[in-house]
């Protein structure tokens, strides 16, 4: 449903706060997939980020997790259900402040298959 076209960056210290968050869609119910592309700095170790997804400008967390730093780029998944339509939905991806990386990319996937 949606990816930047440009990598962001976080520097190594950066504060816990978003510092990638948008689209602030209106959603349907059903299954989706949040998806971000990161590459920690080499030799970085240890929490890295964390990614949520939010509903209503943020004030209600559909899914959330932490990411840990791997060597090399990494695809981050998240996924999470809707029973009701949702209104300004985002994704969003901030620092823990241990290490510096890169986002390569962020996308919200619809209609993931039943477990």
């Amino acid at each position: 449903l949606g990816r930047p076209a440009a990598a962001a960056g976080f520097p190594a210290g950066a504060p816990n706060q978003a510092g990638v968050w948008g689209q602030y869609l209106s959603l349907p119910p059903g299954r989706y997939r949040a998806v971000a592309w990161l590459e920690a700095a080499p030799g970085a170790k240890g929490p890295l980020a964390w990614m949520d997804v939010a509903a209503d400008r943020g004030r209600r967390i559909l899914a959330r997790r932490e990411v840990a730093a791997r060597p090399g780029r990494q695809e981050v998944c998240l996924e999470f259900s809707l029973t009701r339509p949702a209104q300004a939905v985002e994704l969003r991806l901030g620092s823990l402040g241990g290490a510096a990386f890169l986002v390569h990319g962020l996308e919200l996937r619809r209609g993931l298959a039943s477990p």
